[in-house]
């Protein structure tokens, strides 16, 4: 797996780690922005990467489950995830592995979760008819608020699996599993928006990560992006003392 930094203006993706494991399904940076957490299905464990390109300086083992993605609440600091094999969100503290099970949304099969930085959590998953689905979930019960279709304007529709959401200006972003094209999406309406070609195909996962920065000017964000070790994308976010990790 290799980690890349996306271009929000023009969807151009450039690597910037190597990652030591190989079956990584999402990515949730800490509030530093320093390091991030990866979980590994193949070997149910959670991964902490303290450094870019880095081997994970420390893992935990998980309950056995497919966990897809896994997403960091602004508010609490807690780590969520979703279960694909009971659909299931959870709660994993990870420093010990634990899980909490919040609840089940047994019409939710869910690829990928996101926090918006007011505490809401969303998330992308797949509808049963085919095409995604945008749901919104309760934090405390699992239960799904709200789902909506995306919607293209293209000839072809794109399918995602990856989310992210930045915590600046609320646009949720995402990227086409198989043209590998960067979207926004509103999440009132679900219509996706192309904005750029990433290069890239098959991303799991989607993060912004913030660093405090002693500069007093703005600084641009950047999307960190998790994939299957093809190539990626950048992006600007306006934020005073914010940067995107990758």
């Amino acid at each position: 797996d290799r980690l890349f930094v996306v271009d929000l203006v023009t969807g151009r993706a450039v690597a910037v780690a190597t990652l030591t494991s190989t079956q990584i399904e999402g990515i949730a940076f800490d509030s530093t922005g320093e390091f991030f957490y990866g979980v590994d299905n193949s070997r149910h464990t959670l991964l902490n990467f303290s450094s870019l390109g880095a081997a994970s300086s420390a893992s935990v083992t998980l309950p056995f489950g497919t966990y897809t993605n896994i997403a960091r609440d602004p508010l609490t600091g807690s780590y969520y995830a979703h279960v694909n094999n009971d659909r299931s969100l959870v709660i994993i503290d990870p420093a010990t592995g634990d899980v909490r099970s919040v609840g089940t949304s047994p019409e939710a099969h869910v690829e990928s979760l996101a926090f918006a930085g007011d505490g809401r959590l969303f998330g992308i998953g797949v509808a049963p008819a085919g095409g995604n689905l945008l749901f919104e979930f309760d934090v405390q019960t699992a239960a799904v608020l709200s789902a909506i279709a995306i919607t293209s304007n293209l000839a072809n529709p794109a399918f995602h699996n990856s989310l992210a959401i930045d915590p600046v200006t609320g646009t949720f972003y995402t990227v086409a599993a198989i043209e590998g094209g960067l979207y926004s999406i509103d999440p009132l309406s679900g219509a996706a928006t192309r904005i750029g070609q990433t290069e890239m195909r098959n991303v799991r996962s989607l993060d912004f990560a913030l660093t405090q920065d002693a500069a007093s000017v703005p600084e641009p964000g950047t999307l960190a992006l998790l994939t299957l070790g093809i190539s990626i994308l950048v992006g600007r976010s306006r934020r005073k003392h914010n940067r995107l990790r990758r």
